[in-house]
Protein backbone atom coordinates (compact mmCIF):
# COMPACT_ATOMS: atom_id res chain seq x y z
CA UNK A 1 0.00 0.00 0.00
CA UNK A 2 1.49 3.33 -0.99
CA UNK A 3 1.71 6.09 1.59
CA UNK A 4 -0.59 8.73 1.27
CA UNK A 5 1.48 11.62 1.99
CA UNK A 6 4.11 12.60 -0.39
CA UNK A 7 6.61 14.60 -0.92
CA UNK A 8 9.13 16.08 -3.64
CA UNK A 9 12.28 14.10 -4.60
CA UNK A 10 14.19 17.37 -3.68
CA UNK A 11 12.60 17.38 -0.31
CA UNK A 12 13.20 13.95 -0.05
CA UNK A 13 17.15 14.47 -0.99
CA UNK A 14 17.11 17.96 1.70
CA UNK A 15 15.98 15.55 4.93
CA UNK A 16 18.47 12.81 4.00
CA UNK A 17 21.19 15.49 3.52
CA UNK A 18 22.83 14.82 6.97
CA UNK A 19 23.41 18.50 7.32
CA UNK A 20 20.07 19.04 6.67
CA UNK A 21 18.47 20.80 10.58
CA UNK A 22 15.53 21.64 10.35
CA UNK A 23 12.37 21.17 13.54
CA UNK A 24 9.59 18.80 12.55
CA UNK A 25 6.33 19.24 13.64
CA UNK A 26 5.85 15.18 13.09
CA UNK A 27 7.15 12.80 11.70
CA UNK A 28 5.55 12.22 8.16
CA UNK A 29 7.71 14.33 6.24
CA UNK A 30 10.97 12.21 7.75
CA UNK A 31 9.22 8.66 6.95
CA UNK A 32 8.31 9.42 3.65
CA UNK A 33 11.52 10.59 2.80
CA UNK A 34 13.45 7.71 4.44
CA UNK A 35 10.85 5.20 2.62
CA UNK A 36 11.64 6.69 -0.87
CA UNK A 37 15.62 6.72 -0.20
CA UNK A 38 15.02 3.03 0.97
CA UNK A 39 12.79 2.41 -2.28
CA UNK A 40 15.33 3.77 -4.39
CA UNK A 41 18.30 1.70 -3.05
CA UNK A 42 16.32 -0.95 -3.09
CA UNK A 43 15.76 -0.39 -7.18
CA UNK A 44 19.35 0.38 -7.54
CA UNK A 45 20.14 -2.98 -5.74
CA UNK A 46 17.96 -5.21 -7.69
CA UNK A 47 19.14 -2.82 -11.30
CA UNK A 48 22.96 -4.14 -9.44
CA UNK A 49 22.26 -7.61 -8.85
CA UNK A 50 20.69 -7.90 -13.05
CA UNK A 51 23.63 -6.36 -14.06
CA UNK A 52 25.84 -8.64 -12.47
CA UNK A 53 24.06 -11.90 -13.42
CA UNK A 54 23.83 -10.40 -17.00
CA UNK A 55 28.04 -10.27 -16.98
CA UNK A 56 28.21 -13.82 -15.30
CA UNK A 57 26.36 -14.99 -18.16
CA UNK A 58 28.04 -13.32 -20.84
CA UNK A 59 31.39 -14.66 -19.25
CA UNK A 60 29.91 -18.45 -18.70
CA UNK A 61 28.57 -18.37 -22.72
CA UNK A 62 32.56 -17.26 -23.49
CA UNK A 63 33.78 -20.03 -21.47
CA UNK A 64 31.43 -22.37 -23.10
CA UNK A 65 32.08 -21.19 -26.84
CA UNK A 66 35.66 -21.72 -26.25
CA UNK A 67 35.21 -25.37 -25.21
CA UNK A 68 32.76 -26.01 -28.27
CA UNK A 69 34.69 -24.33 -31.04
CA UNK A 70 38.33 -25.71 -29.74
CA UNK A 71 36.93 -29.19 -27.58
CA UNK A 72 37.47 -30.88 -24.99
CA UNK A 73 40.00 -32.76 -25.33
CA UNK A 74 42.26 -29.76 -26.25
CA UNK A 75 40.86 -27.31 -23.45
CA UNK A 76 41.92 -29.79 -20.87
CA UNK A 77 45.33 -29.68 -22.28
CA UNK A 78 45.58 -26.39 -22.56
CA UNK A 79 44.55 -26.28 -18.33
CA UNK A 80 46.97 -28.01 -17.94
CA UNK A 81 49.62 -26.06 -19.60
CA UNK A 82 48.27 -22.95 -18.23
CA UNK A 83 48.34 -24.32 -14.31
CA UNK A 84 52.28 -26.03 -15.42
CA UNK A 85 53.11 -21.81 -16.48
CA UNK A 86 51.71 -21.04 -12.88
CA UNK A 87 53.55 -23.66 -11.10
CA UNK A 88 57.07 -22.37 -13.03
CA UNK A 89 56.18 -18.91 -12.39
CA UNK A 90 55.62 -19.46 -8.30
CA UNK A 91 58.96 -21.79 -8.21
CA UNK A 92 61.19 -18.26 -9.56
CA UNK A 93 58.91 -16.39 -6.67
CA UNK A 94 60.31 -18.92 -4.29
CA UNK A 95 63.74 -18.88 -5.94
CA UNK A 96 64.26 -15.26 -7.06
CA UNK A 97 61.99 -13.44 -4.37
CA UNK A 98 59.13 -10.77 -5.85
CA UNK A 99 60.56 -8.82 -8.19
CA UNK A 100 58.08 -7.12 -10.31
CA UNK A 101 58.40 -9.20 -13.63
CA UNK A 102 57.99 -12.52 -11.08
CA UNK A 103 54.54 -10.71 -9.46
CA UNK A 104 53.65 -9.75 -12.70
CA UNK A 105 53.98 -13.34 -14.36
CA UNK A 106 52.02 -15.15 -11.31
CA UNK A 107 49.07 -12.51 -11.81
CA UNK A 108 49.02 -13.45 -15.71
CA UNK A 109 49.15 -17.18 -15.14
CA UNK A 110 46.50 -17.16 -12.49
CA UNK A 111 44.41 -15.12 -14.46
CA UNK A 112 45.05 -17.85 -17.26
CA UNK A 113 44.50 -20.55 -14.93
CA UNK A 114 41.43 -19.14 -13.70
CA UNK A 115 39.78 -18.81 -17.36
CA UNK A 116 40.58 -22.70 -17.86
CA UNK A 117 39.39 -23.79 -14.39
CA UNK A 118 35.78 -21.94 -15.59
CA UNK A 119 36.39 -24.00 -19.46
CA UNK A 120 36.93 -27.08 -17.10
CA UNK A 121 33.51 -26.52 -15.24
CA UNK A 122 31.53 -26.22 -18.89
CA UNK A 123 33.57 -29.70 -19.22
CA UNK A 124 33.00 -31.93 -16.44
CA UNK A 125 29.96 -29.38 -14.59
CA UNK A 126 29.93 -27.89 -10.93
CA UNK A 127 32.02 -28.88 -8.11
CA UNK A 128 30.91 -26.70 -5.64
CA UNK A 129 30.17 -29.39 -3.26
CA UNK A 130 33.09 -30.63 -3.45
CA UNK A 131 34.64 -27.24 -2.43
CA UNK A 132 32.03 -26.73 0.36
CA UNK A 133 33.99 -30.09 1.34
CA UNK A 134 37.06 -29.02 0.88
CA UNK A 135 36.86 -25.57 3.06
CA UNK A 136 34.95 -27.11 5.73
CA UNK A 137 37.91 -29.81 6.11
CA UNK A 138 40.24 -26.61 5.99
CA UNK A 139 38.22 -24.51 8.19
CA UNK A 140 38.38 -27.28 11.18
CA UNK A 141 42.16 -27.87 10.73
CA UNK A 142 42.58 -23.71 11.37
CA UNK A 143 40.08 -24.13 13.36
CA UNK A 144 41.80 -22.58 16.61
CA UNK A 145 43.44 -20.10 14.11
CA UNK A 146 40.30 -18.81 12.91
CA UNK A 147 37.80 -17.19 15.67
Amino acid sequence: MKNEYMISLDRAIEILNPEHREDHPNMDEINEACRMGMEAMQELRDRENAENIQAAQAEMAIYEAAVQRFGEQAQILIAVEEMAELTKALLKYIRYGGAREVLDSIAEERADVEIMLNQLHVIFGDNSEWECKKLDRLAAFLEPDVK
